[in-house]
């Protein structure tokens, strides 16, 4: 939603400006010296997680710092479930949107290989999107720059089209838009996990096993369902509304391996890391040559000329430049390379420097659909201890309507509720022939226009706030039950409706037979 209310499996650039600072000048620095991580700023760094992991009630966590191409720091936080064991290093966690790094760094080894041309069309390996496809290139794809909107993206997660690779693709044809600027969609990163399995001649999940996994020393790294399947994989869990942190597991669309079905390890990313921080090698073995990874950096701007974001091989780039607000941070004067991902009940951010060598990978068996921002400001204040610099309070950086959305739907459905139960009375009257006070027809019309709020919240409001259809929305289990009520209730306003325009012509058609009545005996 990797949601929000979860469904938003993006990285929100809102939240990434928040994170990173606003409105940049050019780069004044590059190749920036940061004194190695000690051990007094990694006893900070602990103190400052376990704080936050209290302070947020959240079950577990796991912290990979890298430093000067070797992993410095790998720590566990919480309990890998409520009540239960406690996290460990070899405990797996589902990716969601970070697994786009992955498929980027995959799809770079059949570049290299002579096998993928990003500049070719996407038809050329996808023949089924032509025509559209003979006009969106590969880089349009790992860019977002192919027009599948975000909810085509989310559709996957439930329903037919995420059961398999080809059935998701097989889809977009008629849904990429040619010459579009940038949208962020899950869609362009599970075509180019097709396009790497077809290039390759091998599934895709055996591919980044043998090209990105086995060479980088990633042992506990999987692509696809049968993750979740490794007793290793910390369970991960769901805020419920008023309810708090619940396990729960969440989707897992085999056909959307390439954006988000991935599992990994703090310690496995981190070293992921090191080879993007190392030009594509680590221990000796090189995964990538230092040009793919150089284009795996390259990004193609979306953001104003004032703050050039842009989005490159599954990673957001941050261009270096002194903010003018806090001239002294060394994070403002470097370039940082960032993605984020969010399930149902995961949560994974990671963020590094090629100019200092830095990352900063952290791993949550949890999310809070209202409030996804917490884990990647926990990460980038780490970041910041690394670089020794004060940490920044954590701030809900959400739109209203997603960060009170829940409250807002059970405040609705309260209401529903309350005004059916009052709408009784009235109904008995019309029912009995008898006058209606001006307070009961009150209650029904109130009733019918709130009848019409929900049925709009349904099929509109909730489905554009979450950009992502509302089935998608409902498989949330809080919001599946609420939903649910609501549309008990919708049934019950529509019997209510009939009911009250039947009694009503009925009390009408008295009425008129008492005047001709009276007519007749006057």
């Amino acid at each position: 939603m990797s949601p929000s209310l979860a469904p938003r499996l993006v990285v929100g650039t809102a939240t990434l400006v928040l994170l990173l600072g606003h409105a940049p000048a050019p780069s004044q620095a590059q190749n920036q010296v940061v004194a190695p991580v000690d051990n007094a700023t990694l006893a900070r760094i602990e103190q400052y997680v376990a704080d936050e992991l209290d302070r947020y009630r959240i079950p577990g966590l796991a912290v990979g710092i890298v430093q000067g191409g070797e992993t410095v720091y790998a720590g566990e936080f919480g309990e890998a479930t409520i009540g239960g064991t406690a996290m460990a290093s070899d405990n797996v966690f589902l990716l969601a949107s970070v697994s786009k790094m992955i498929t980027a760094t995959s799809l770079m080894a059949l570049v290299e290989d002579g096998l993928v041309d990003l500049h070719a069309p996407a038809s050329t390996y996808l023949p089924e999107l032509s025509p559209h496809g003979d006009q969106i290139t590969v880089q349009d794809f790992m860019h977002h720059r192919s027009g599948l909107r975000r909810t085509e993206g989310a559709s996957p997660f439930v329903g037919g089209e995420g059961a398999s690779l080809p059935a998701n693709v097989s889809r977009l044809g008629s849904l990429l838009r040619p010459g579009s600027g940038f949208e962020y969609s899950n869609a362009n990163y599970d075509a180019l996990a097709l396009i790497v399995e077809r290039a390759s001649g091998m599934p895709y999940d055996r591919f980044v096993a043998q090209r990105v996994f086995a060479p980088a020393g990633m042992t506990e790294s999987w692509v696809g369902p049968d993750g979740a399947s490794t007793p290793r994989l910390a369970t991960g869990h769901y805020r419920w509304i008023l309810l708090g942190y619940r396990p729960h597991v969440p989707w897992m669309p085999p056909g959307m391996s390439g954006s988000y079905l991935s599992f990994s390890t703090v310690e496995d990313l981190s070293r992921l890391m090191i080879v993007h921080l190392n030009d594509g090698s680590i221990g000796g073995t090189e995964v990538l040559s230092p040009a793919s990874v150089a284009a795996l950096h390259r990004p193609y701007q979306y953001g104003p000329d004032d703050f050039p974001i842009g989005y490159a091989g599954g990673l957001s780039v941050f261009p270096g430049g002194r903010f003018v607000d806090e001239p002294d941070r060394l994070t403002d004067d470097v370039t940082h390379l960032v993605h984020s991902g969010a399930s149902a009940s995961y949560r994974s951010f990671l963020t590094m420097s090629p100019d200092t060598g830095i990352g900063v990978v952290l791993l949550a068996n949890a999310n809070d659909s209202s409030d996804e921002d917490i884990v990647p400001q926990i990460a980038q204040n780490i970041s910041y201890l690394v670089y020794g610099e004060p940490t920044r309070e954590i701030v809900a950086s959400q739109d209203t309507l997603q960060r009170w959305g829940k409250e807002l739907v059970l405040g609705v459905l309260v209401l529903q509720v309350v005004l059916a139960a009052l709408s009784i009375r009235p109904l008995r009257g019309l029912r009995r022939r008898a006058p209606i006070r001006r307070s009961g027809w009150i209650i029904l019309i109130a009733a019918t226009a709130l009848d019409l709020f929900v049925s709009a919240g349904l099929l509109v409001i909730i489905p554009g706030v979450a950009e992502a259809p509302l089935r998608v929305v409902a498989s949330l289990p809080d919001y599946r039950l609420m939903i649910a009520a609501l549309a008990i209730g919708l049934s019950w306003g529509a019997i209510r409706t009939a009911l009250a325009v039947l009694w009503l012509a009925r009390v009408r058609g008295r009425r008129s037979e008492n005047e001709l009545q009276a007519s007749t005996a006057s």
